[in-house]
């Protein structure tokens, strides 16, 4: 976060301060600097795409194809607007009065590893089944809000731009 963080606000982000009655004009974008826009916001860190980056959160290679523009733009802007049930966390009461949230990654017997932090995916909580007091799924999706807050309109403009280009790049390069 320390990139991110260094980065002067711009501002909170809305749909429609992006969207222009419901289209984005994508002819003046850069995808290269869209690309290095997608790793200052820290987006590296948890998705993958054309085989770069991590594995917590989903691949978005294929992303433009799977999502229309304001579908995708919305996701970035409210993460938890819905949330896949492959990556939604979970909040654990324990006895000993600790609230424990985040992903289930490993499950071995008595115990649960729980991943917390998305942006530091290596480091796990280690909880014991049997001193959980409750249990319910959150409705608050790992990924961080305000990503965007600190980029201008053009760098989001730019930045789905790449997103939308991934899958036409990994198309041409099966053929």
């Amino acid at each position: 976060y320390a990139d991110l963080k260094a980065r002067p606000f711009v501002q909170k982000w809305g749909l429609d301060d992006l969207l222009v009655g419901n289209v984005l004009d994508f002819s003046n974008c850069d995808t290269e600097k869209g690309k290095e826009i997608f790793a200052a916001a820290q987006c590296y860190k948890c998705h993958r795409v054309q085989g770069q980056g991590g594995i917590v959160g989903p691949d978005l290679t294929n992303a433009g194809r799977r999502f229309n523009t304001r579908d995708l733009l919305e996701t970035l802007i409210d993460p938890s607007k819905e949330i896949s049930d492959q990556y939604q966390a979970m909040i654990f009461q324990m006895e000993d009065g600790r609230t424990v949230s985040g992903r289930v990654v490993n499950l071995n017997g008595q115990t649960y590893m729980v991943q917390e932090d998305m942006i530091n995916p290596g480091k796990l909580t280690r909880i014991n089944v049997s001193k959980i007091e409750d249990s319910k799924v959150s409705k608050v999706s790992m990924m961080p809000t305000g990503l965007l807050d600190n980029f201008t309109r053009q760098e989001i403009l730019d930045l789905l731009a790449y997103m939308k280009s991934t899958s036409v790049l990994e198309a041409s390069s099966e053929e």
